[in-house]
């Protein structure tokens, strides 16, 4: 598929979504409505100057144009950790609670998480130590007969 087309699907798509005919998007982005159509068949490809007035309108990253899947074209710049804790629904419901925290409360959230990670390293550790020394056999004292 073209450039043009694709940018013209995801332009009827997000019109439709907000239930605008294409002459009330044409008055929003004061261009004739036979223009917009031009643009969502395909026809047309608008410049970066419409496309940056069409995005603030419906409140779309410019970007959502160009991009097979918005979604997954703003995953490809995360930070891996990032990805991971998306893929995770504890940790979801934890960042969504730490969106709520007063800003004084998070050096100490830090300092708990801090303790709790080093707690775990250490218990991990006494717990391999453990199992070493368990797997040793004792010592016999042999019997002179």
């Amino acid at each position: 598929m073209t450039l043009k087309k694709e940018i013209g699907e995801r332009l009827r798509k997000l019109r439709k979504e907000k239930a605008l005919t294409q002459k009330e998007l044409s008055k929003r982005v004061a261009v004739d409505y036979s223009y917009i159509g031009k643009i969502e068949r395909g026809e047309q490809l608008p410049s970066i100057k419409m496309l940056i007035r069409i995005s603030e309108i419906y409140s779309v990253p410019i970007g959502y144009f160009f991009h097979e899947d918005p979604l997954i074209g703003l995953l490809e710049h995360l930070p891996e950790e990032l990805i991971d804790i998306a893929g995770d629904k504890k940790k979801r419901i934890f960042l969504k609670l730490l969106k709520d925290i007063d800003e004084e409360d998070i050096p100490l959230i830090i300092e708990i998480l801090r303790l709790l990670n080093e707690h775990k390293r250490a218990y991990r550790y006494k717990g391999r130590l453990l199992k070493v020394a368990e797997h040793r056999r004792p010592y016999k004292k042999k019997h002179l007969s």
